[in-house]
């Protein structure tokens, strides 16, 4: 994994290939309009992890909220 603080496409071709504007697009018209069939994919992953952690009395919880922030605000979130 590239150690970027963005993991999105942008970021992630600038760094490997400079500063190409059409790698840029060509990678996200790739991944937009490519028809993806994410069913095998996420049943190996289950099967994976399940394989890896799983306990036969086991939970697995996964909760999002440790990622740090990057500055002061949060994005989207608005004061009430």
């Amino acid at each position: 994994m590239l150690e970027l603080p963005r993991k999105s496409i942008e970021p992630i071709i600038l760094h490997l290939q400079g500063a190409d504007v059409t790698a840029v697009r060509g990678l996200q018209q790739f991944i937009t309009n490519s028809p993806w069939q994410d069913a095998l994919l996420l049943r190996r992953l289950w099967q994976e992890v399940a394989q890896e952690l799983g306990e036969a009395e086991g939970m697995l919880i996964l909760d999002g909220s440790d990622f740090p922030k990057q500055g002061q605000h949060s994005v989207g979130v608005q004061r009430q």
